[in-house]
């Protein structure tokens, strides 16, 4: 296989246009074209922007000596043909055991996926529910016909907390696992348009139906997916070593891979309760910020805002570091979405964003958030980052109302509880009406966060809107409080084997054990 980086398209020309490139490159015509990888060129040069999609190309050819000889051009690589196989373990399952997999988000799904297919025929343990039945509910919440399911909500249920999301896939890690990631999830019915996106998204509508495609193939292939299940308990030996995992549906034996997700607080008091080791961990906390959708469109894009080629524009800010060393930034951006209720306990606030695969809401939204430390912004203990989370989660509650509508204030009254000014003209009245559901209430968000963490929020909402001025203008709204951006905590675990570093036959895997590399 030949690669061919650096191929460029205006953002006028058709894809078509590709072949012909390559072609004239290769002076050739016998080859099969696939794309590797489409990102956008969308810096702006002087006082324009200039777009452009920047291709990285794998053209295949019968000959793979004709390949070598073709990759001594400028800009063609030659590659081995790439492919992947789950190598059997040298040991099979004693007697009459199963893999157990506690959870079925995007860890647990491609866990149980890959045992599955290599004939383990894993046992699957989900607290909430299926999809069908999660959505009702889910969306009863937001409607406010329906109370909290504190077993299934935007946390809990069949897909994890992805399933309402802007169903995005990304990693900082550069593996080799990732395409075929994303071509489980083709083969299972998402766009074919994933395989090669600078920023791949499936979109909350459509990932539902993926989600349930993977799973009845989970099924076909010998394996079982519990729903409304929970892993209550463990047992562990006298040598430590994990003997029977406990479930309301009975006791069971064999190894357990852990995929519990970040917000399963109960389930990470009885794994430290029973000994399992874990550590604290820094996370991040702060707001969802939302814009108009057409200012985000026009910043990102300028003169080229609303070209068919290009949809809603997303964002990645950050601004440099701060006083006191911490920065804020944008994290989860869900261009055209809405901002969701996504408690999953009584009393607690919690905010998150998600998109449906078109994008075309009115509204932008992303996390802004800054970093908070064990033994800086809460206690050195284990579990004091947990019960960080938790107190500022009930005290969005309070602020809101006690009645899960979100605290909602506008940016520039914020930066004002701080004595700063965004450099745009102040708020004259109200001109977003904020998306959250179920509800939302005007209210002061200052006081939710420590007085250096909110400093830092405010001064790098106004480091960004230096660069994209309008940003922290007065169209720009917070709603709170986001606090569930990763895990507090991190279940120990051999680098190579996976397995918990205490622990034999646990295997910590996915965001709620702390090893999650980005968003899926």
């Amino acid at each position: 296989m030949l690669q061919i980086r650096g191929i460029r398209l205006t953002i006028d020309e058709d894809r078509d246009v590709l072949r012909a490139k390559v072609a004239k490159l290769l002076k050739r015509r016998d080859f099969r074209l696939e794309i590797e990888r489409e990102s956008l060129d969308a810096r702006k040069r002087g006082s324009h922007h200039e777009l452009y999609f920047q291709y990285t190309l794998n053209v295949h050819l019968d000959n793979p000596a004709a390949e070598r000889r073709l990759a001594a051009a400028e800009g063609v690589t030659y590659l081995e043909n790439r492919s992947f196989s789950l190598v059997p373990g040298s040991e099979r399952l004693p007697q009459g055991e199963r893999p157990l997999i506690a959870g079925f988000g995007p860890a647990g799904i491609f866990a149980a996926y890959l045992l599955a297919r290599e004939g383990y025929r894993p046992l699957v343990f989900e607290r909430g529910a299926a999809v069908d039945e999660r959505r009702t509910l889910v969306e009863g919440f937001w409607d406010g016909t329906l109370p909290l399911d504190p077993e299934t909500n935007v946390q809990f249920g069949e897909g994890g907390a992805g399933t309402f999301s802007d169903g995005k896939l990304t990693s900082r890690s550069k593996d080799t696992l990732a395409k075929m990631v994303l071509e489980i999830f083709v083969n299972h019915g998402a766009p074919e348009e994933i395989l090669y996106s600078h920023q791949p998204h499936i979109g909350t509508d459509l990932l539902g139906d993926v989600i349930v495609s993977m799973r009845e193939q989970i099924k076909a292939w010998g394996g079982e997916v519990h729903f409304r299940t929970p892993v209550t308990s463990i047992e562990l030996d006298r040598s430590g070593h994990l003997a029977e995992v406990v479930t309301p549906a009975g006791r069971y034996r064999g190894p357990l891979l852990l995929a519990i997700g970040h917000s399963a607080r109960d389930s990470f008091r009885m794994l430290v309760d029973k000994g399992v080791k874990a550590e604290a961990k820094a996370f991040a906390v702060g707001f969802r910020i939302e814009h108009p959708q057409t200012l985000i469109d026009q910043l990102q894009y300028g003169e080229y805002a609303g070209h068919p080629r290009l949809g809603a524009a997303p964002y990645q800010v950050h601004s440099p570091l701060l006083p006191g060393g911490r920065n804020a930034y944008s994290f989860c951006m869900c261009p055209g979405g809405q901002v969701i209720g996504a408690a999953s306990e009584a009393e607690r606030l919690v905010t998150n964003g998600m998109s449906y695969h078109a994008r075309d809401g009115e509204l932008a939204n992303s996390a802004i958030l800054s970093s908070v430390l064990p033994g800086r912004d809460y206690g050195p203990e284990l579990m004091d980052g947990l019960h960080y989370q938790e107190q500022l989660e009930s005290a969005a509650w309070a602020l809101g109302g006690r009645n899960m509508h979100a605290p909602v204030q506008h940016v520039q009254d914020f930066l004002q509880d701080f004595d700063l000014k965004a450099a745009t003209p102040a708020r004259t009245e109200l001109r977003l009406e904020p998306s959250y559901r179920p509800g939302w209430r005007d209210a002061k968000l200052a006081g939710l966060l420590s007085p250096a963490l909110g400093q830092t929020i405010a001064e790098g909402l106004l480091e960004i809107d230096r660069r994209l001025p309008g940003f922290a203008g007065p169209q720009a709204i917070l709603t709170g409080v986001e606090s569930r951006s990763s895990s507090p905590l991190r279940f120990s675990r051999d680098r190579e084997s996976r397995e918990s570093e205490n622990v034999a036959g646990l295997y910590p895997i996915g965001e709620g054990a702390g090893y999650a590399g980005g968003i899926v």
